[in-house]
């Protein structure tokens, strides 16, 4: 561990996440596991897009540049560039899922790895860092939603935009950021997984996939979308039922496990004693939980969920279902 902030001849590696207040435990376990597998040549850079980070938490993420060999820059987005995106009445996303899209002018840097916060890197960042862009301007992986966005939108590849490495240099030269608000302002309509489908529709012609490893979506309790992935670099927790939700027994599964282990090394690290006693409690409700009994009581009595287009939602009752029609807002 290294702790006087010190570059000399270390390599640089640039890494983006965004995030408002709610957000910054997950962030911080994030960033966490970044250090925690950096190699010891390595000097990260840590940009983090501020969507109103509390001065008591940056205080604590202060923690890094003290303990690792790292920098902190905070990044205040300009919000009224996003005044045409949309989000979802009632979705857990919020617009820091859009402030990716400002990165080009807010990085001062030439490439950059952009991080979602619901992440847990395994091992050095360097080879995804080192990756040569050819003509492209983002670099991911497949999202395993693929088939199904690309006829939706009409375009040749989809990824997820929950890992990225972005060629700013590249794109502020093009003006790339004004490209992608051009095709936001123009295609209102097509927007469904908010910057997701942005990123792939304004520029899927600069876009080029990479290797799964890269980003491995967990999509069941224990497994990743990708099982033929023996050790992912990049674990990218994309259910809702992220390993910090209340929804399990005690016990964690392995890839769980690695957020926990992450946050241990952060001033987040309580959070732990808080989730074993809430689980402890809601455990003896879980019963049925293996074979799902009582989820389904719980779903009859009321329940919320999106329809398989995404444009409504179906409202369970007392038994009854209820559909109404998804309503989008403009973020202010």
């Amino acid at each position: 561990m290294v702790v006087n902030n010190v570059k000399s001849d270390k390599k640089e590696i640039n890494i983006c996440l965004a995030t408002d207040n709610n957000y910054c435990q997950h962030l911080a376990a994030c960033v966490s596991s970044v250090l925690r597998n950096k190699k010891e040549n390595e000097y990260i850079n840590v940009y983090v897009i501020d969507g109103g980070i509390s001065k008591e938490n940056k205080d604590k993420l202060c923690f890094f540049e003290k303990n690792y060999d790292c920098k902190i820059i905070y990044k205040i987005p300009d919000d009224s560039k996003l005044k045409n995106c949309k989000i979802f009445r009632g979705n857990h996303i919020t617009k820091a899922a859009y402030y990716r899209l400002l990165i080009p002018e807010l990085a001062d840097c030439k490439r950059i790895i952009y991080l979602d916060c619901d992440i847990i890197v395994n091992s050095s960042l360097s080879e995804l860092f080192e990756k040569d862009f050819k003509d492209n301007l983002v670099l991911g992986v497949i999202d395993i939603t693929c088939e199904e966005n690309k006829k939706r939108l009409n375009i040749d590849k989809y990824i997820n935009s929950g890992v990225l490495l972005l060629n700013v240099e590249k794109m502020k030269e093009k003006n790339t950021l004004n490209e992608i608000l051009k095709w936001i302002e123009d295609n209102p309509e097509k927007i469904e997984l908010h910057d997701q489908d942005i990123i792939n529709g304004a520029i899927n012609d600069k876009i080029e996939y990479i290797e799964e490893k890269f980003n491995a979506q967990v999509v069941r309790k224990n497994a990743t979308y990708f099982d033929k992935i023996e050790n992912p670099i990049i674990l990218h927790f994309i259910s809702s039922k992220k390993p910090w939700v209340y929804w399990k027994p005690v016990d964690t599964t392995p890839f769980e496990k690695k957020y926990f282990d992450a946050l241990k090394e952060t001033p987040w690290q309580n959070f732990i004693f808080e989730y074993k006693i809430k689980s402890f409690f809601i455990s003896p409700f879980r019963i049925f939980y293996p074979k799902g009994m009582y989820k389904k009581i719980v779903e009859t009595i009321f329940s919320v969920k999106k329809s398989k287009d995404k444009k409504h939602k179906i409202i369970t009752i007392m038994g009854v279902k209820f559909k109404i029609p998804n309503k989008k807002v403009v973020i202010n």
